[in-house]
């Protein structure tokens, strides 16, 4: 049963006059907040339309330098020697036979660690999802197209030299790592290291995994959540 009352903007919560006021200040305010939002997502993605990078963390196996693309600072990704295993993961994912499991044992085997950590199978999955090391070719056009993705860049600019960014659209759905629909896809000023058809195999791999709940209770069976593959 407290109430409030300011000095300078003249609100005394006591009388209704004063909370009208209140009220009042504070839709205007949800205005201006809301409307701070819409630009600030209005630049992001007019900025991920013309290929500049929009921060975060650096992808594995990549730096950064400055680069001035249409008189706008920004940056662009340069291979370091991390790129090699990159790669090597793109190559032993391809083969059919092949898992993330695969993939870590034979890491940890010859002593390879990711950012001085252990390779993760949820660290190899984001990655070979990023189309960020593909040499986007004509082909890389047609898969992302197909897939309903919202490409920014004219096909006769996918020659296989550039890379590409995959950017989280306004209507995009939950489960983007298996639903592409209404992402942004540009082609980046960085150069493409992984061929079109060893990612996409990868893709098309990944997209086929079915994912399992775990520790599920028994319905059908007393076996139901305890047997499997």
């Amino acid at each position: 049963d407290v109430e409030f009352v300011s000095c300078t903007e003249k609100f005394d919560t006591s009388t209704p006059m004063g909370r009208a006021m209140l009220n009042i200040c504070i839709v205007f305010a949800q205005l201006e907040r809301e409307s701070i939002q819409m630009r600030v997502q209005d630049a992001f993605y007019s900025r991920c339309a013309k290929g500049y990078y929009m921060r975060g963390r650096t992808p594995y196996g990549f730096d950064t330098e400055p680069i001035v693309m249409d008189g706008i600072k920004t940056k662009k990704l340069v291979e370091n020697a991390e790129m090699d295993f990159a790669e090597l993961m793109f190559q032993m994912y391809a083969e059919p036979g092949n898992s993330y499991g695969d993939i870590t044992r034979y890491f940890v085997k010859h002593s390879i660690k990711v950012y001085d950590k252990a390779l993760q199978r949820a660290f190899i999955s984001k990655l070979l999802r990023n189309p960020v090391y593909v040499q986007a070719d004509m082909d890389i056009y047609e898969y992302f197209k197909a897939q309903g993705v919202k490409i920014e860049s004219p096909p006769e600019m996918f020659t296989g030299d550039n890379s590409c960014y995959l950017y989280q659209g306004r209507d995009v759905q939950e489960r983007k790592n298996k639903h592409l629909k209404d992402q942004i896809l540009v082609l980046a000023p960085s150069e493409g290291l992984v061929s079109s058809d060893t990612w996409l195999r990868c893709r098309k791999k990944l997209m086929a995994n079915k994912t399992f709940q775990g520790g599920r209770k028994a319905k059908n069976t007393w076996l139901a959540g305890k047997v499997k593959c």
